[in-house]
């Protein structure tokens, strides 16, 4: 396992981090990600990126050299809310989840084979006044990217 450092351009305190560390595989040509991030947009796991700018052990810039077909929702809990019953649904529906306790932000994995639907249900007795989704990369259904279509990218806050 190789872990990438992708620099964050934070903007009005947001993100929270400067940068993100995320574990990949070094493969002949590229990274395969093998992990959610929690701040870097249009990225899902099993993705396979080239590193296009680095500085300091630090990715400036990337490209995709393979988009998989998962997807990454971004679930940001304010005011203390419980999302227990929530992740434990989506774990139920083989979601892989990372919870950044300190901020109290989650990155969700989500399998090809699940709509949006299917996860926003997840979500059905959440107040979205406490709980905000947001989609950074999604690849499932209609709207899905096509697999091995190259696209350039950029480590960047969202």
């Amino acid at each position: 396992m190789w872990n990438l450092t992708f620099r964050l351009d934070v903007e009005d305190g947001w993100p929270p981090v400067g940068a993100e560390c995320i574990p990949c595989e070094r493969l002949d040509r590229g990274y395969k990600v093998l992990a959610s991030p929690h701040f870097i947009k249009d990225l899902s796991v099993d993705d396979v990126i080239e590193v296009v700018e680095e500085d300091n052990d630090q990715v400036f810039s990337w490209r995709h050299l393979e988009r998989s077909m998962r997807s990454t929702l971004w679930v940001m809990v304010l005011e203390k809310a419980s999302v227990e019953n929530e992740m434990r649904r989506l774990k139920l529906r083989h979601c892989r989840v990372s919870h950044l306790e300190a901020f109290d932000l989650y990155a969700i994995d989500i399998p090809p084979d699940l709509s949006e639907e299917e996860v926003d249900d997840c979500f059905s007795g959440s107040d979205p006044e406490k709980v905000v989704l947001a989609y950074p990369s999604w690849r499932c259904g209609a709207d899905a990217a096509q697999p091995g279509v190259p696209a350039d990218g950029s480590a960047s806050a969202p």
